[in-house]
């Protein structure tokens, strides 16, 4: 099926994030959705994304609270 690609950052508390140790590929990751990242959506990837794509993020938006 399709692929992604994700950047984990880990916090300063963390010393460090290890996959396979700390998480693997059967749990769940969420976005954090900042109005920053669904500008850098718009900008980079409007015409790669279906309409369906988008009512996501405006459900995600309207849940968090997102300005």
């Amino acid at each position: 099926g399709p692929s992604v690609a994700c950047k984990i950052e880990q916090s300063d508390a963390q010393k460090a994030i290890m996959y396979g140790r700390h998480f693997d590929d059967k749990q769940a990751l969420c976005a954090h959705v900042t109005r920053e990242s669904i500008n850098v959506l718009k900008e980079n990837f409007r015409d790669s994304m279906k309409t369906s794509d988008w009512k996501v993020v405006v459900k995600l938006k309207e849940m968090l609270g997102v300005e």
